[in-house]
């Protein structure tokens, strides 16, 4: 009986011990999250931004939740890590270069370029609102990492990742969009769309996880 409770408390131990090693190996991450979301906090909001005109299709700037947005750059990285396409002999996939469609002022783009943490080359952005990029500019130094253009015209060929939050109310215009998107977009890369309208019924992209929200170009 006695080695009976031996064995069983000798097992609940290593339980716990493993338990207890997921928590910590889960830690860094979550510090390194919050550090981000206080970039965002701390700089963002004194950022006062003019949205000037835009096409009568087009939303205005409506930022993302950055939990979410964060919990998707997660997701994307788990992908990428599991892909063939990307392994990398020591890293946890190969240097991508990022892409947000619809930026506004930078805000994102700003935040990925704060932290090392996603491996991650080259980051830009694009809006079709001047007044926006060049605030973001202003504010952020970021130069020719944001710049003018419409996403129903531009090409999107030289991009691993593409990332969009909706940037067209019109949903003729963004499907028209995403079929642009797909259209240029080389095959292997890969596309997260937060409120996208045509994605998860095109042939050409394959969804990468369970929310029909990170996909690859086939």
């Amino acid at each position: 009986m006695e080695r009976f409770a031996d064995s069983h408390d000798s097992f609940y131990i290593t339980e716990v011990a493993e338990q207890a090693n997921e928590l910590a190996a889960s830690i860094p991450q979550l510090l390194e999250k919050i550090t981000v979301l206080q970039a965002a906090v701390n700089d963002f909001a004194n950022l006062n931004l003019e949205e000037g005109a835009v096409p009568e299709e087009s939303f205005g700037y409506i930022p993302l939740d950055l939990g979410e947005f964060f919990a998707k750059i997660f997701a994307l990285e788990q992908a990428l890590t599991l892909d063939v396409d990307y392994r990398h002999p020591e890293l946890r996939h190969r240097p991508c270069t990022f892409l947000e469609v619809g930026c506004g002022g930078g805000r994102l783009v700003h935040l990925l370029s704060c932290t090392d943490r996603f491996n991650f080359d080259k980051i830009h952005g694009f809006d079709i609102s001047e007044p926006m990029i060049k605030a973001g500019q202003a504010r952020y130094g970021l130069g020719s990492n944001l710049f003018v253009e419409d996403c129903l015209t531009f090409d999107y060929s030289g991009y691993d990742v593409v990332f969009f939050y909706r940037p067209l109310q019109d949903d003729d215009a963004e499907t028209a969009f995403e079929n642009r998107l797909i259209e240029t977009l080389k095959p292997g890369a890969f596309i997260v769309g937060a409120g996208q309208e045509s994605l998860d019924n095109n042939r050409k992209v394959v969804a990468k996880d369970d929310q029909n929200s990170i996909f690859k170009r086939l």
